[in-house]
């Protein structure tokens, strides 16, 4: 059962990470002037953290796809073009969402659009955050992380120990230097590296002790850098994915099997829907509209899961890595046992 049990956790986490990210957004517009201030307060302050654990799956997730895959740095523009298939797809879909809504808005309130062609232009290719639907930016530290992982993963599985002993804490280094600070990954590489590690601690590969003791200092140093809810939350979700082996209801799994799709979306709508009424309706129904607004954004994420993001999966999943170049990984020099009897199987 070890392999549905992984998977499970891995939605389980999404799903929690995604609903974070939404009490964070949807709390901030209700945190003031109502019975429930406080707790909106609390959704607003901690819930941002969920990005985080975002950070840590994705760190985890995608070499553990490589390594499933049997991927070796020949497949590097097809690991880039699985990538742009089963992420940009939907994400064109959310920005023309998103821009729908821009519009209509500007022009029910007559208001100037807060944006033109060139900068939806830009919003394409990440390179524009639009106004209603600040969310984005994580996409580009995401799309820049799949830029860094194809490279240092071929390095990661073939020198494990020196990739942790030597080039992580470089990683890290450099992150803190400032001059790469237009590579906006570089300011949430610890959390990415964490996810990295348990990567390697789930496939037994590296030092067991090196890989536990950079695990360990890479939370203290995400908690003296960042906060200690930054650093609580990583720890969490490494452990989680790491030692969890219980089953998990099909219930609590299905926000994480459309949580792309609700952090895709649910600002634009959601905001819109809370900040419109609210000053009208005001204080009473703060918390019922909290919550039928949050039930809103998970039907019609739903939808967007259905019609969009899984056609853009099923698509992406097509496309196979080449496994005739093996040698640059040096595959024939594995020991077969250091692999887990049975691989998970993650819907990246």
């Amino acid at each position: 059962m070890q392999k549905t049990q992984r998977l499970d956790s891995l939605d389980l986490l999404r799903g929690i990470a995604v609903l974070m990210v939404c009490f964070c957004h949807f709390g901030a517009p209700l945190s003031n002037d109502n019975t429930y201030s406080a707790v909106f307060n609390a959704f607003y302050k901690y819930g941002r953290f969920g990005v985080q654990m975002f950070f840590v799956i994705s760190g985890f997730v995608i070499p553990l796809s490589l390594y499933n895959g049997k991927f070796t740095f020949s497949n590097y523009f097809t690991f880039i073009h699985k990538r742009i298939t089963r992420i940009h797809t939907p994400y064109i879909f959310a920005l023309a969402v998103t821009l729908v809504i821009m519009f209509l808005s500007a022009y029910l309130v007559n208001r100037n659009i807060p944006e033109n062609l060139f900068t939806i232009f830009q919003s394409v290719f990440y390179n524009h955050i639009p106004y209603n639907n600040p969310v984005f930016w994580t996409l580009i530290v995401e799309w820049q992380y799949y830029i860094f992982i194809g490279l240092f993963y071929c390095l990661l599985v073939k020198y494990p120990k020196l990739s942790v002993g030597i080039g992580i804490p470089v990683f890290v280094f450099i992150g803190q230097m400032g001059y790469f600070s237009f590579i906006h990954f570089f300011s949430f590489i610890v959390f990415f590296l964490i996810g990295n590690i348990g990567f390697l601690v789930y496939t037994k590969q590296g030092n067991c002790l090196l890989n536990s003791l950079m695990i360990a200092g890479l939370i203290i140093f995400s908690f003296c850098f960042y906060a200690l809810t930054a650093a609580l939350v990583s720890m969490v979700t490494i452990l989680f994915i790491l030692f969890y082996k219980r089953a998990i209801s099909k219930h609590l799994l299905f926000i994480g099997k459309i949580s792309f799709a609700v952090y895709l979306i649910h600002y634009p709508i959601g905001m819109k829907f809370l900040t419109l009424p609210y000053p009208i309706l005001h204080q009473q129904p703060a918390f019922i509209l909290f919550i039928f607004g949050l039930c809103m954004i998970i039907l019609l994420s739903y939808f967007f899961y259905k019609w969009i993001e899984v056609p853009a999966e099923k698509l992406a999943n097509k496309f196979k890595y080449n496994q005739r170049q093996k040698v640059l990984l040096g595959i024939h020099n594995w020991n077969p046992m250091t692999r887990p009897k049975k691989s998970l199987q993650v819907n990246r």
